[in-house]
């Protein structure tokens, strides 16, 4: 009986060690798992921040490239004023022409008319010396007023507006004038 109590004793003893290896072994594992959840919680705040982070560099890439569009947009129609002031320039330039030609023509008119006190055929060329001046005259005065419009709108403040709205069209320093013509309401350049 002594021998049964020893090895019942042995035994429980045996069992009280696996109990303890399966404790610590359990400990082990829970403490494990506790790391690996510090570790988890840790990774998480790190995904959320860097997260966080793209979404600033997505936002002010897109907040670049918007402005970046305006800006674009803006120089385009700032060109569209500048080209619009050089044709307006171009059109006052042409009033100097105009007026040369108006000139030449009423010294032709005029040098006919005293030529015909003296000599009876040129009072013949008169009426169509007359009537060429006449032309001349309100090619200048059509000329002048144009360049004027022209210039008025350069100047005024729809000119913005009208740039804006020509921006789907407009390709460069060709459309110019056809640009400030359309907008000042002559369908045509003259």
């Amino acid at each position: 009986m002594a021998l049964t109590l020893v090895i019942s004793v042995l035994g429980v003893s045996a069992k009280a060690d696996d109990l303890d290896a399966q404790k610590a072994y359990l400990v082990g594992q829970i403490n494990q798992g506790a790391a690996a959840q510090v570790q988890y919680e840790k990774l998480d705040k790190q995904k959320k921040a860097l997260l966080k982070q793209i979404d600033g560099y997505v936002d002010r890439a897109k907040a670049d490239r918007e402005a970046h569009a305006e800006l674009f947009e803006q120089q385009r129609i700032n060109n569209i004023i500048s080209e619009s002031a050089n044709y307006a320039s171009y059109l006052q330039a042409r009033i100097t022409n105009v007026a040369e030609v108006t000139r030449i023509k009423k010294e032709v008119f005029d040098n006919y008319t005293a030529l015909s006190k003296s000599n009876s055929q040129y009072a013949a060329l008169i009426p169509a010396a007359s009537a060429d001046y006449q032309k001349a005259l309100m090619d200048q005065y059509y000329a002048k007023s144009v360049a004027d419009a022209a210039r008025m709108f350069v100047d005024g403040p729809l000119i913005r507006t009208y740039a804006k709205n020509a921006l789907s069209w407009y390709s460069g320093p060709q459309d110019a004038g056809k640009f400030v013509m359309q907008s000042i309401g002559i369908p045509t350049v003259y």
